[in-house]
């Protein structure tokens, strides 16, 4: 993306955060059980590592999770879900930065990226939590969310690895 144009990376970033929202809200269309508070398939995620990944970077990445966050909180999940989201998803990109580069020198797919990316989301939403309710009990809610978190992850990380392998040369065109 560095050989692209302000307005053509402005466009892709607008398209891919548009897909984020679209998958934000089937994924609020889809249960989870058991409905347990801060379990969701995370398939907005999905356009937020594939920004990561394919799109420039963090960056790109950061522009695609902030509209995601703030536009499903407001049409889908509430504006009380803003600070989880956000802490959850800083964390989440965080991580997911930091084991996108060590991947990319032992090419560790976009699976292990998004399963780490994905217990760092829980890490921080039960953090979020416990300061926003005040009560450490909180905590114990933390080992079946971060199970949940990595294996959550791992799907999404599974799905961006096969939209890798059958769109790649798109990806290729987009940034070229």
């Amino acid at each position: 993306m560095k050989h692209q144009t302000v307005p053509r990376r402005l466009a892709l970033c607008a398209l891919t955060a548009s897909a984020a929202v679209l998958l934000g809200y089937v994924e609020f269309l889809v249960p989870v059980v058991p409905p347990i508070a801060g379990i969701k398939l995370g398939l907005g995620n999905l356009a937020v590592l594939l920004a990561l990944r394919r799109m420039g970077g963090l960056r790109a990445a950061v522009a695609v999770m902030a509209v995601k966050i703030v536009v499903c909180a407001a049409l889908f999940a509430g504006m009380g879900t803003l600070p989880y989201s956000l802490a959850g998803g800083g964390a989440a990109l965080a991580v997911m930065t930091a084991v996108q580069r060590f991947s990319d020198r032992t090419r560790l797919s976009a699976a292990g990226v998004s399963a780490a990316g994905g217990a760092a989301h829980m890490a921080a939403q039960t953090a979020t939590a416990v300061l926003v309710t005040g009560s450490p009990a909180v905590w114990r809610l933390l080992p079946p969310l971060l199970a949940v978190g990595t294996l959550t992850g791992l799907v999404n990380g599974c799905l961006v690895n096969g939209i890798e392998r059958r769109a790649g040369r798109y990806f290729i065109l987009l940034s070229g």
